[in-house]
């Protein structure tokens, strides 16, 4: 396997970097993986696994970190004037962003002479590719959902009656010319979340809403709109799910385009981030790119 670190530049110009991993004898085939919240592109234990076994199947694997990764980052973007810095990590991350993220390093692996892209989020990374499939029809030749949340829902379920306070502090620190101040404490985990991000974030019908779970009539439009075929897998022990996966599974099945099929997988034993169980996670998402054609 060789390893390389890459950086590239997201198609409205913000630098991002991450890891490459390559077979021996290159394939034309690459997982490109997309991180949650706060997350980065070496964060979770699946991603040295994925990368053995990726590679042994003679399949390429980059993960990347997207512009939200960690609580807080600095940003470099390239602009017609030379550069500027930029305030990034999860506390100051835009959905809408997350195209130029996916699309800059779809660019950049194809300019590598990769033609058959699988993307794979992890978390809320698999609320960034649906949002970014609305916008635009990556080029891509599957989809592979890991632990896809409904992060509105959970803000819900652990602050209640609080929400509309948070929303009314927010919108005030906007209105204020103050967009980035942070919200308070524990508004959504622990993460650190600027008021325009949790406005963006957390409301009803947000870029990030795009597997309300917590209503069955919604019509899940982002969700519903993707044609290609998928994997979703989920596990069952500590999954941050307010319904179990066997429910959310019977859901999304009901909300999936008429064109897609969805290979549906719960993990036994398995967490939202798969410790322990990351051999498993990957052999079942390699034996259903072997099904995928283009």
């Amino acid at each position: 396997m060789k390893t390389s670190f890459v950086d590239f530049f997201a198609s409205d110009g913000v630098k991002l970097q991450g890891l490459l991993f390559e077979p021996e004898i290159k394939s034309s085939t690459l997982v490109l993986h997309i991180h949650g919240m706060a997350g980065s592109f070496y964060e979770n234990s699946f991603i040295p696994v994925m990368a053995k076994n990726y590679t042994e199947a003679n399949i390429s694997f980059l993960a990347f970190n997207n512009r939200g990764h960690d609580y807080l980052c600095d940003l470099i973007k390239i602009t017609s004037d030379g550069t500027d810095s930029l305030l990034g990590g999860a506390a100051y991350e835009l959905i809408e962003d997350s195209l130029f993220d996916i699309e800059g390093a779809i660019s950049f692996v194809k300019a590598l002479g990769y033609n058959r892209i699988v993307l794979q989020g992890h978390s809320s990374g698999a609320n960034k590719i649906v949002y970014s499939m609305t916008q635009k029809r990556l080029d891509a030749i599957g989809i592979a959902f890991l632990s896809p949340c409904d992060d509105v829902g959970l803000h819900i379920d652990e602050v209640g009656v609080k929400r509309e306070e948070l929303m009314k502090l927010a919108e005030s620190y906007i209105n204020a010319g103050t967009p980035n101040a942070l919200m308070p404490e524990n508004t959504f985990f622990s993460y650190w979340l600027s008021a325009k991000t949790y406005l963006e974030c957390f409301k009803d019908g947000s870029p990030l809403d795009t597997f309300p779970y917590r209503n069955s009539n919604d019509e899940f439009s982002m969700f519903g709109n993707i044609e290609l075929p998928m994997i979703i897998t989920f596990g069952n022990d500590g999954e941050y799910l307010l319904q179990s996966p066997e429910e959310v599974q019977r859901l999304l099945e009901q909300k999936k385009s008429e064109q897609s099929i969805i290979s549906f997988n719960v993990i036994d034993g398995a967490s939202h981030s798969y410790t322990g169980k990351e051999d498993i996670l990957t052999i079942k998402i390699l034996d259903w790119i072997k099904t995928l054609h283009g």
